[in-house]
């Protein structure tokens, strides 16, 4: 009997359940473990898990797959913790925001029979909520995929081999590079709607000036509502990136500052711009992949799924097409003619 568990916080992990019992594996158990009393009512409620246990020693005895799903800020105890307990010949892998950090813990921590591969899945839909658990949130997505450089090839195989039957593809990047790029479209949007916050909450004149905010305020502001500790966590793991792209951020908000009060149509150029870029990024014009090719789904895996097909890849994502429907089609104002 092949044994999973999952190490959850997050409605990411009860997800990964449902998918996973969806397979219908033979011969496999799907244990569940939180220090979180709400995520193991919401593991029972599904009926995703064979069991679910609030010891995580009792979880990881006999695991063959072990899935972390922690808190950031939890995370590097729950590395320690786990790994003078893994059986020979573990697979574990991750499914958090940053990977060089949790490649180098795992590196230390746990043991050369242990296969770890760092993972992130890129979900288009939000994960806060343990009611929002659902195995289709991986269908057609891209999933990001760092073994570390003692995982063995049959480890990977089996981690590839999960990933593509829960309805994702994989994408093999580099954990500094995913980091980096991580940082600028996780991490920032979560920056700027903080110091949104509290630049316009520390104004003499916020108790007047929030009687006006609205839905922008309101949109712009809502990352703010996420626990503050988790994403100090974050930051701390990626510092250095997260640096980079304020330093990006300051240079774009300084050239917004001179272009305002320059020529008009200079700041419609730059808006118009962003527009596109937008556009372009929602219908899937600009993403391509360029790394390693993850193995073909025709591929059987490691013992927990021999003899089973994997999921159906997802198609690559088309190219904007020749029409170019992302393009800013509405004129621009001109000025009246003296």
């Amino acid at each position: 009997m092949d044994r999973i568990t999952i190490i959850g916080y997050s409605n990411i992990g009860l997800s990964m359940a449902l998918g996973i019992k969806g397979i219908a594996l033979k011969d496999t158990e799907i244990v569940g473990t939180s220090g979180d009393r709400r995520w193991r009512d919401k593991a029972v409620k599904t009926g995703a898990f064979d069991e679910v246990v609030s010891n995580l020693g009792d979880a990881l005895r006999g695991a063959n797959l072990v899935i972390l799903d922690t808190l950031p800020s939890e995370t590097n105890d729950m590395v320690k913790a786990i790994g003078p307990v893994l059986e020979n010949g573990c697979i574990v892998t991750y499914t958090g925001k940053s990977m060089a950090q949790v490649l180098q813990l795992a590196d230390t921590h746990f043991g050369p029979d242990t296969t770890f591969v760092a993972g992130r899945p890129l979900l288009q839909a939000a994960t806060d909520d343990l009611d929002g658990a659902d195995a289709a949130v991986f269908d057609g997505t891209h999933y990001c995929l760092v073994p570390s450089l003692k995982a063995r090839p049959e480890g990977v195989k089996t981690v590839v081999g999960l990933v593509e039957a829960l309805g994702a593809t994989p994408l093999f990047i580099d954990a500094h590079e995913h980091d980096s790029y991580a940082s600028a479209v996780t991490l920032m949007p979560s920056i700027l709607s903080s110091a949104l916050m509290n630049a316009v909450s520390d104004s003499p004149a916020w108790r007047d000036m929030s009687k006006l905010a609205g839905d922008e305020f309101r949109e712009m502001s809502k990352l703010t509502s996420g626990d503050p500790l988790d994403l100090a966590a974050a930051i701390e793991s990626n510092t250095e990136p997260v640096v980079h792209w304020i330093d990006q951020m300051i240079g774009a908000l300084t050239a917004y500052r001179e272009i305002i009060q320059g020529p008009k149509d200079v700041v419609e150029d730059s808006l118009i711009q962003a527009w596109e870029e937008r556009a372009k990024w929602e219908m899937g014009g600009i993403v391509e992949d360029s790394g390693p090719e993850a193995p073909s789904a025709g591929e059987t895996v490691a013992s927990m799924f021999v003899g089973r097909r994997l999921a159906g890849r997802v198609k690559d994502m088309n190219n904007a097409n020749k029409s170019a429907p992302w393009r800013y089609t509405k004129k621009k104002k001109t000025e009246p003619s003296k």
